[in-house]
Protein backbone atom coordinates (compact mmCIF):
# COMPACT_ATOMS: atom_id res chain seq x y z
CA UNK A 1 0.00 0.00 0.00
CA UNK A 2 1.43 3.39 -1.02
CA UNK A 3 1.51 6.09 1.61
CA UNK A 4 2.08 9.80 1.02
CA UNK A 5 3.14 12.09 3.91
CA UNK A 6 2.12 15.75 4.22
CA UNK A 7 2.89 18.63 6.60
CA UNK A 8 0.37 21.47 6.59
CA UNK A 9 1.01 24.78 8.37
CA UNK A 10 -2.23 25.87 10.04
CA UNK A 11 -2.82 29.51 10.99
CA UNK A 12 -5.60 31.50 12.62
CA UNK A 13 -7.79 31.39 9.50
CA UNK A 14 -9.26 28.23 7.99
CA UNK A 15 -6.53 26.17 6.32
CA UNK A 16 -7.32 23.26 4.01
CA UNK A 17 -6.01 20.00 5.47
CA UNK A 18 -7.34 17.86 2.63
CA UNK A 19 -10.00 17.66 -0.04
CA UNK A 20 -10.99 14.43 -1.74
CA UNK A 21 -12.30 14.57 -5.28
CA UNK A 22 -13.35 11.91 -7.74
CA UNK A 23 -10.84 10.50 -10.22
CA UNK A 24 -12.35 12.15 -13.30
CA UNK A 25 -12.23 15.63 -11.72
CA UNK A 26 -8.73 14.98 -10.34
CA UNK A 27 -7.41 13.86 -13.72
CA UNK A 28 -8.74 17.09 -15.27
CA UNK A 29 -6.64 19.30 -12.95
CA UNK A 30 -3.45 20.66 -14.49
CA UNK A 31 -1.53 20.99 -11.21
CA UNK A 32 -3.49 19.91 -8.13
CA UNK A 33 -2.19 20.96 -4.72
CA UNK A 34 -0.53 18.17 -2.75
CA UNK A 35 -3.43 17.98 -0.27
CA UNK A 36 -6.02 17.50 -3.04
CA UNK A 37 -6.49 13.75 -3.08
CA UNK A 38 -8.00 11.32 -5.55
CA UNK A 39 -10.54 9.36 -3.54
CA UNK A 40 -12.64 6.30 -4.00
CA UNK A 41 -16.37 5.84 -3.83
CA UNK A 42 -18.54 5.31 -0.77
CA UNK A 43 -17.66 1.62 -0.82
CA UNK A 44 -13.94 2.28 -1.37
CA UNK A 45 -12.84 5.12 0.94
CA UNK A 46 -9.26 6.41 1.19
CA UNK A 47 -7.87 6.31 4.74
CA UNK A 48 -6.03 9.34 6.18
CA UNK A 49 -4.09 9.54 9.41
CA UNK A 50 -4.10 13.05 10.93
CA UNK A 51 -1.25 13.66 13.41
CA UNK A 52 -1.52 16.62 15.78
CA UNK A 53 1.34 18.90 16.86
CA UNK A 54 2.82 18.08 20.26
CA UNK A 55 1.65 21.35 21.82
CA UNK A 56 -1.40 23.56 21.50
CA UNK A 57 -4.91 22.89 20.28
CA UNK A 58 -5.99 22.57 16.65
CA UNK A 59 -9.63 23.25 15.74
CA UNK A 60 -11.17 21.25 12.90
CA UNK A 61 -14.29 21.90 10.85
CA UNK A 62 -15.51 23.25 7.54
CA UNK A 63 -14.14 26.01 5.33
CA UNK A 64 -15.08 28.73 7.84
CA UNK A 65 -13.65 27.04 10.95
CA UNK A 66 -12.21 29.23 13.71
CA UNK A 67 -10.98 28.53 17.21
CA UNK A 68 -14.45 29.45 18.49
CA UNK A 69 -16.48 27.37 16.01
CA UNK A 70 -14.32 24.28 15.44
CA UNK A 71 -13.89 21.05 17.35
CA UNK A 72 -10.63 21.34 19.28
CA UNK A 73 -8.09 18.54 19.63
CA UNK A 74 -4.85 18.66 21.61
CA UNK A 75 -2.06 16.08 21.37
CA UNK A 76 -2.08 15.82 25.15
CA UNK A 77 -5.45 14.06 24.90
CA UNK A 78 -5.46 12.76 21.30
CA UNK A 79 -2.19 12.39 19.37
CA UNK A 80 -3.75 11.34 16.08
CA UNK A 81 -6.97 10.17 14.43
CA UNK A 82 -8.04 8.35 11.27
CA UNK A 83 -10.60 9.45 8.70
CA UNK A 84 -11.98 7.35 5.84
CA UNK A 85 -12.68 9.63 2.88
CA UNK A 86 -14.89 9.48 -0.15
CA UNK A 87 -15.15 11.97 -3.00
CA UNK A 88 -16.35 15.39 -1.90
CA UNK A 89 -14.98 15.21 1.66
CA UNK A 90 -12.79 18.00 2.98
CA UNK A 91 -11.39 19.12 6.32
CA UNK A 92 -10.10 22.51 7.44
CA UNK A 93 -8.26 23.56 10.60
CA UNK A 94 -7.34 26.71 12.52
CA UNK A 95 -5.48 27.64 15.69
CA UNK A 96 -6.26 30.38 18.21
CA UNK A 97 -2.91 32.16 17.69
CA UNK A 98 0.34 31.65 15.82
CA UNK A 99 0.73 28.56 13.66
CA UNK A 100 0.85 24.80 14.09
CA UNK A 101 2.04 21.95 11.89
CA UNK A 102 -0.55 19.24 11.25
CA UNK A 103 0.86 16.10 9.69
CA UNK A 104 -1.12 13.73 7.49
CA UNK A 105 -0.48 10.32 5.97
CA UNK A 106 -2.62 9.57 2.92
CA UNK A 107 -2.87 5.90 2.06
CA UNK A 108 -3.36 4.49 -1.46
CA UNK A 109 -2.29 7.68 -3.28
Amino acid sequence: MACTPFKITVGTTATLIFECIDGLTYDGLTSPAANILKCGTGTDPVPLLIILPTTGTVYFGGSTVTSSTGVGFAASTLASFMINNIGGDSLYAAVASGTAIVQMMAFRQ
